[in-house]
């Protein structure tokens, strides 16, 4: 692995949003707060607006402002590993 490689899984290691696996390597985003809008995940900038309404996966909620957190869910799958049955499922609304 070159150094810019590790410098910026460290980067990600400390914004929190590395996890560990074994087996299928499928990107993932998770952020959680407290006024995001469904229509966000049509914008272009929807990363930007996800750090900047809440907090990655691993972070912690700040002070409650409603009565419940929403999350943003974005996945893709690896594209090694692009057969069938490993199709990503739909989360209900």
């Amino acid at each position: 692995m070159c150094i810019s490689a590790k410098v910026s899984t460290f980067q990600r290691n400390s914004r929190k949003e590395t996890y560990p696996t074994s087996g299928l390597r499928m990107k993932v985003r998770l952020f959680g707060g407290w006024d995001y809008n469904p229509a966000i995940l049509q914008q272009q900038d929807w990363v930007n607006t996800g750090y900047a309404k809440g907090v990655p996966m691993g972070g912690d909620l700040p002070e409650k402002k409603s009565p419940a957190p929403s999350f943003i869910v974005w996945a893709e799958r690896d594209p090694k590993h692009a057969a069938a049955e490993f199709e990503l499922k739909r989360l209900p609304k």
